[in-house]
């Protein structure tokens, strides 16, 4: 056990030295994107468009960044993504399942699943085999969807009421986080959490960008990254993407059925509705 976490110590060094994250855009296009933490300046990494990536973990039990691609059930693909290209590993097992929102740790990959968009749920992802088990179902409101695995391996949910719940990542059902309550009506996504304790997720809030959460002050910072006023991610993860690649992969995936697209119904909407609530919400937000 001390070994093994000496290992998940060194990992977590190493991931946290690079100084950024990845994620996956969603609009205006669909592409990977590689973020500087303390600048939030975005490159491009892969442009993902044919493809169609809708999620990405860096994985510190592996080394690996995965990177699901396919926005339609029993089209979707699990990736591993390095020197900017995706090398394909198996396609996601069950026809039926629409997984995103990737989260990993010491007790390994989950995703979440969206098929049926009144029960969504989130399970184990098979690394090698692309094979995704549920476990539970995650706690309505869906307007926001926050899960990010901490360092003790516990998944934590924050859902769009701002309730926060736990699950040690197998319990068929999942706790709610006593004493632990964000601000509600945000519309937040996916997620990791950082060396910091802090969860990172995507936002739809204010022209999209990346949003923290502070589970000691129960406060959600909302931050834009400078290139655009409309940067919106579907996923992100710590760490940049790795320079080794496998030697014994093809570096292409299958082409999905249809290109990158809006995952979230209105995610993209009316900027002067937004504002309006956004206007509600000010004083809860931490600038």
């Amino acid at each position: 056990m001390k070994i093994f976490n000496k290992v998940f110590l060194g990992l977590l060094l190493i991931n946290s030295a690079f100084a950024a994250y990845t994620a996956v855009q969603y609009f205006p296009e669909n592409a990977i994107y590689e973020i500087d933490e303390s600048t939030l300046n975005a490159k491009k990494i892969l442009d993902t468009e044919d493809v169609g990536a809708v999620s990405i973990t860096n994985d510190p039990l592996t080394g690996h960044m995965f990177v699901v691609t396919g926005i339609e059930p029993g089209a979707q693909t699990l990736n591993r993504l390095c020197e900017g290209k995706l090398y394909p590993i198996a396609p996601i097992s069950s026809p039926a399942v629409n997984l995103y929102c990737l989260t990993s740790g010491p007790n390994g990959v989950y995703a979440v699943e969206s098929s049926n968009v009144e029960a969504i749920g989130y399970g184990k992802l098979d690394v090698t085999t692309g094979e995704w088990t549920n476990i539970t179902r995650l706690l309505a409101s869906y307007d926001s969807v926050v899960v990010a695995q901490n360092d003790k391996g516990v998944i934590h949910h924050i859902n769009g009421n701002g309730k926060t719940f736990i699950n040690p990542g197998s319990k068929p059902k999942m706790d709610v986080l006593r004493g632990t309550k964000f601000p509600p009506g945000f519309k937040n996504f996916c997620g990791e959490f950082d060396d910091d304790g802090h969860i990172i997720s995507t936002t739809d809030e204010l022209g999209g960008g990346i949003s923290k959460y502070n589970l000691k002050s129960e406060r959600i910072k909302i931050s834009q990254l400078n290139e655009t006023s409309e940067f919106f991610f579907n996923d992100i993860t710590i760490g940049s993407n790795p320079d080794a690649c496998p030697s014994d992969a093809p570096s292409m995936v299958p082409k999905s059925s249809k290109k990158g697209s809006k995952k979230r119904n209105g995610s993209n909407g009316s900027k002067s509705a937004k504002k309006k609530k956004n206007k509600k919400k000010i004083e809860k937000v931490e600038k």
